[in-house]
């Protein structure tokens, strides 16, 4: 059976078009000054896509490092907009990103400066879901890593063996209880280890 089937044509279908609208818009949010008519170009069909996925409801996409999920179905990881989309939310730290009602641009650009800063930056202030309920909007919501519970999984009998994939998956499927913690260097360095061992 294909994971194309578990969601509805319509909602894969704006799932794959809000991935390459995302993709492109934080590569082009990376390269040029924000005044760049590539910059306005990709923000614009951002916010396009957005509006055309959600329809103006609720829509939580959850975030595991090779596909999105939306209600507990897998899109299908085989789209390359898909997997390039999870794998860019998966490596700012990131587990779900929602949208909620109509959101303004503004919300979007805001966004794209959180994902576009560098990670260690976003780590040392808490990680992206922390620094967007301090400064972000509410039509866009964000969970993240909990870093203390991967370290202390890791720390605590499973060791060098833990395989990258059991760990994300672990992380994934419990959402973030809203605690945040910024984490040394050590800390840091550890979990960029576990992130790239070979599964």
């Amino acid at each position: 059976m294909s994971q194309t089937s578990q969601l509805s044509p319509e909602l894969a279908k704006g799932l794959v078009q809000l991935s390459r609208a995302l993709v492109t818009a934080i590569r082009n949010w990376s390269l040029y000054p924000p005044e760049h008519p590539s910059v306005a170009q990709s923000l614009e069909r951002l916010c396009r896509s957005i509006r055309d996925t959600t329809g103006g409801a609720i829509l939580a996409v959850g975030i595991t490092p090779d596909t999105l999920v939306i209600e507990g179905a897998p899109a299908d990881h085989h789209q390359a907009a898909i997997a390039e989309a999870a794998a860019l939310l998966h490596d700012r730290d990131l587990l779900e990103l929602t949208f909620a009602g109509e959101v303004p641009a503004e919300a979007v650009r805001s966004l794209l400066t959180l994902l576009t800063l560098d990670t260690s930056e976003r780590r040392n202030s808490g990680g992206p879901a922390a620094m967007w309920a301090a400064n972000g909007h509410p039509s866009i919501m964000l969970q993240q890593v909990d870093y203390k519970r991967v370290l202390e999984r890791e720390e605590g009998g499973r060791g060098e063996s833990a395989r990258r994939d059991d760990v994300w998956q672990s992380i994934v499927t419990s959402i973030v209880d809203g605690q945040h913690t910024t984490f040394d260097e050590r800390a840091q360095q550890r979990l960029l280890a576990i992130a790239g061992s070979p599964i």
